[in-house]
């Protein structure tokens, strides 16, 4: 560990982060709800990023849920982008958004989450019938930038709404994924939530938490017990800001936002703005200054 570096150790998002997920997961989602709902161009871009800044639906299962949710049970008196003025409150959640539209309409229409998933996968990581949209990620944080700050003696982990399968198969394709020392995913997030039954994703710090206890215990032998790691969680979305204001709780870290790649970059800061991020990066040349 360098003192020289502000930071010991990064934490990243992947989607839109590390990774352009914009025709994927973004468009992944997209698809999954029109065929749901057997209903074309039911939800634009746009509005999935909309719904998205209501927080607690990080999970791209969940914004899926959620989403259908809201059409079946609205239909066409309220639109997405109403949600925010209806529902101030953040972050959202499905909890959060079941209860709102139960008040409001008497009654939920709540759709099949397995059926959900299982639609999404197969548009997201493809069959037999054909490649799936995983296969259209690209890099965002260069690899050559990427290994000149792991050289510096800063180490690289992620904090994901993907699975693991998912998070390893897009690094490894796109060359990277000897960089990160540890990966907290969504399905470990999954069982920890079983086990303490309640909802640990993001805005909850648990990841992050996760991710720093890995890290600890890989340092515990080669420094002094005092010596504090000190952490970066680089994120895109308010929620990612969020669980890292709730980590700072419990260990040294500081967030930094970078919503260069959402698809409403100015609606994005605007939220970014009210939480207050460490830092703002509006390239990736950024982060390697930040770490100076």
């Amino acid at each position: 560990m360098s003192r020289r570096n502000r930071f010991d150790v990064v934490l990243f998002d992947i989607d839109n982060v590390l990774v352009d997920t914009r025709a994927s997961y973004l468009a992944a989602i997209q698809k999954t709800v029109e065929i749901y709902l057997n209903r074309p161009g039911v939800v634009t871009p746009k509005e999935i990023d909309q719904f998205k800044l209501l927080g607690g639906f990080n999970d791209d299962w969940d914004a899926c849920y959620g989403i259908i949710t809201f059409l079946e049970t609205a239909l066409h008196r309220l639109s997405i982008s109403e949600l925010r003025g209806t529902f101030p409150g953040r972050p959202l959640g499905i909890e959060g958004l079941l209860k709102g539209l139960k008040v409001l309409y008497g009654r939920v229409e709540t759709p099949s989450y397995r059926k959900i998933a299982g639609i999404f996968q197969g548009i997201y990581l493809g069959s037999k019938k054909g490649s799936g949209l995983i296969r259209k990620e690209k890099l965002i944080f260069p690899k050559s930038l990427l290994e000149k700050i792991h050289g510096r003696g800063v180490r690289l982990g992620i904090v994901t709404g993907r699975d693991r399968y998912e998070a390893e198969y897009a690094l490894k394709r796109l060359g990277i994924l000897s960089l990160f020392d540890v990966l907290v995913t969504i399905d470990q997030v999954r069982r920890e939530e079983r086990r303490q039954g309640k909802r640990l994703r993001k805005p909850d710090p648990w990841p992050i938490l996760e991710a720093a206890r890995k890290f600890k215990k890989s340092y515990r032998y080669r420094t002094p017990s005092r010596t504090r790691l000190r952490f970066l969680y680089v994120g895109d979305l308010p929620d990612d800001v969020l669980a890292g204001k709730r980590a700072k709780k419990f260990i040294s870290l500081r967030t930094a936002a970078f919503p260069k790649f959402t698809r409403d970059p100015r609606a994005v800061r605007e939220e970014l703005r009210k939480i207050k991020p460490d830092y703002l990066l509006k390239n990736p040349q950024g982060l390697l200054r930040l770490l100076s």
